[in-house]
């Protein structure tokens, strides 16, 4: 099928360059080791599980080799969704709440929430003799992106988890709305060098919202005086809020070294810190910027980038892209897409069909005068076969690179991480295309 054939049946046939909102959910419970999920849903449910168990996250616990599953299907089908299941429901919910955790989210699949069940009512039947507590989503807020579903499990969680009565801390900050995809060393050492990088600005980092620790240590967000809103916050940062007393400042995500000093000038104005920062701000990025300027003239300048993956962290990336020299010729965003210029030489695809991307990529590819790169997870990824052309895995799924080390890719030190994988990526596809 040529190109235009094919384009003219996949708006409507073809699969989105994007993932459903349960799986969202799915990555917002991975991130938290105490809360269980019961899905009521087909089996086919559990097979999204293994995208992110073993697979995305090779340290992940939502599946578990004795069966107990944090993420555990009811197997409802076509024969069975409007019979009286009350029974049924009450044994699964009393099995998965008698596991050690704290929590037992009930989420109900898409069809299964038009029939609109009392999950709440069902619960109370086993409660008194569980330990865990029920948290729900509403059955009318099923529907939606992947990145939806993660926001709306931080945003109950936001709702339910106790806040201790602490004095907050004058120079404490939490972070929500972090996306916390997986349990391995790129994101943790994301945490350590937010961390650095507030402490550089005299404040304390308090808490991460999500940052794969149990609910009982999210709660640690009482104690800060400023919440910081990262693009997937949701609703969570003014939930927060109201609770605390706290700030909200909105920030966008510090990738790349314009952008990790664009958020530390934005974090220090809002904690009355600017002045101060300067000094911190300047040293940082005039050594990091020393790091990277061989790379940017050798492997950037004037090579053609592709950046394929979740909307935010694209466009980010492809702002250091930029920045560096090279030259974007594609921003596709999976799922939701922020307002974004991708300036003279790129185009901007906002959830493309999945075959039309890959039609793209390759007359991008094939048209570039130097190998190109394409910065990109698995659903991009597959749609680039034997070109020539480099790539790095970023964002999800990412089943093709795990980091057994640190890896960050945001602010000054994931940066110089995350270019140190694109460069190193370039002479490793120019030997297997010359």
């Amino acid at each position: 099928m040529s190109r235009r054939e094919w384009d003219g049946v996949s708006a409507e046939y073809g699969v989105k360059f994007s993932y459903p909102r349960m799986l969202g959910a799915y990555l917002a419970v991975n991130a938290v080791p105490d809360l269980w999920m019961m899905i009521d849903a087909p089996d086919c449910a559990t097979m999204r599980a293994e995208m992110i168990y073993d697979n995305h996250d090779w340290n992940s616990t939502v599946l578990a080799e004795d069966g107990k599953h944090r993420i555990a299907c009811t197997s409802v089908g076509p024969d069975s969704v409007a019979t009286d299941r009350r029974e049924v429901l009450a044994a699964h919910m009393e099995r998965l709440a008698s596991q050690e955790g704290k929590y037992l989210l009930v989420y109900p699949a898409p069809a299964v929430a038009l029939v609109g069940i009392d999950y709440r009512a069902i619960f109370d039947r086993v409660k008194h003799r569980v330990p865990m507590e029920l948290m729900m989503v509403s059955h009318t807020e099923s529907l939606g992106d992947w990145v939806s579903g993660y926001e709306q499990i931080v945003d109950q969680l936001a709702r339910t988890v106790p806040l201790p009565e602490v004095p907050r801390k004058e120079d404490g900050v939490a972070v929500v709305g972090y996306f916390w995809d997986r349990n391995e060393a790129d994101h943790h050492a994301n945490i350590t060098e937010l961390r650095r990088l507030l402490e550089g600005l005299g404040l304390s980092l308090e808490s991460v919202w999500l940052s794969g620790v149990p609910s009982s240590d999210l709660a640690a967000v009482a104690g800060a005086s400023t919440i910081i809103a990262l693009p997937y916050a949701g609703e969570a940062a003014g939930i927060l809020a109201e609770r605390t007393g706290a700030k909200v400042v909105q920030t966008g995500l510090p990738v790349g070294l314009a952008g990790t000093v664009k958020w530390l000038h934005e974090v220090a104005e809002a904690t009355g810190r600017a002045s101060g920062a300067e000094g911190f701000i300047r040293e940082e990025a005039t050594r990091h910027y020393e790091l990277l300027a061989k790379p940017a003239l050798r492997y950037f300048r004037n090579r053609d980038f592709l950046v394929c993956t979740e909307g935010y962290l694209a466009v980010a990336v492809a702002d250091m892209v930029r920045e560096l020299g090279g030259l974007v010729r594609l921003v596709a965003c999976s799922g939701r897409t922020p307002d974004y210029d991708p300036g003279p030489f790129g185009e901007l695809l906002a959830a493309p069909e999945v075959r039309s991307l890959g039609f793209r990529i390759k007359e991008i590819a094939e048209a570039s005068s130097l190998v190109p790169v394409i910065i990109c997870n698995e659903q991009a990824v597959s749609t680039t076969r034997s070109l020539p052309i480099a790539g790095v895995f970023l964002g999800f799924q990412s089943p093709g690179t795990h980091h057994l080390y640190d890896a960050p890719f945001m602010g000054f030190r994931g940066a110089v991480s995350l270019v140190d994988r694109i460069v190193n990526a370039i002479p490793t596809a120019m030997c297997f295309h010359r």
